[in-house]
């Protein structure tokens, strides 16, 4: 077993050990970007904090936010690896293919590429879970470049999301436990003139 950690940032309601007894926040939005889930950052809890910034603590929401966190089997084979597996990419890829010749007036997101592959009895069955990097989906990484004057580049603690589909409980390998809440915390801005 290769254990990896993940993290899930949820809105604090003051009630950490009701969290841990039920387990993790379940996300129905249509907005879902790997489809309806349980949704959880991987590995680095800095990326874990900026969604909670992002999502509950900003200017406009203002409340508190709690991280969660639990871990999976990143040897297990029952999750399709759309970051570390080259043969799921090229799948995910020949999927697109696909719903573009049965949608080709249609645009599509990525999570009706992957509901449109979850259909496939086989895929559902062996699949509980994706893992992806949404590219571009959080600035201001640290970075390295591979050459001067490229812009391709490595970023440290790239934001990579594990959405868990279904049966959570057989994919996660550890308790899912609260690891911290988090205030809300209004910045002030002084303008000095």
């Amino acid at each position: 077993m290769k254990k990896r950690i993940l993290y899930q940032t949820l809105e604090d309601r003051n009630n950490n050990k009701a969290v841990e007894n039920s387990g993790p926040g379940y996300c129905n939005s249509k907005k879902a970007w790997l489809c309806e889930g349980y949704y959880f950052w991987e590995a680095g809890i800095e990326t874990a904090h900026w969604w909670g910034k992002h999502t509950y603590a900003n200017y406009t929401v203002q409340k508190s936010y709690i991280i969660c966190q639990t871990s999976y089997d990143y040897a297990a084979d029952n999750f399709f690896d759309l970051v570390g597996d080259t043969t799921h990419r090229q799948d995910f890829w020949d999927a697109v293919s696909e719903v573009e010749k049965a949608y080709p007036d249609k645009s599509f997101t990525v999570a009706f590429v992957l509901a449109f592959m979850r259909e496939d009895d086989e895929f559902s069955k062996q699949f509980l879970a994706v893992r992806a990097y949404p590219t571009l989906s959080r600035r201001g990484l640290k970075q390295i470049f591979f050459e001067e004057r490229n812009l391709s580049y490595i970023e440290k603690d790239p934001p990579i999301q594990m959405c868990i589909w279904r049966n959570y409980k057989l994919f996660i390998t550890d308790p899912f436990v609260v690891v911290g809440n988090y205030p809300y915390q209004r910045r002030w801005i002084s303008i000095n003139r």
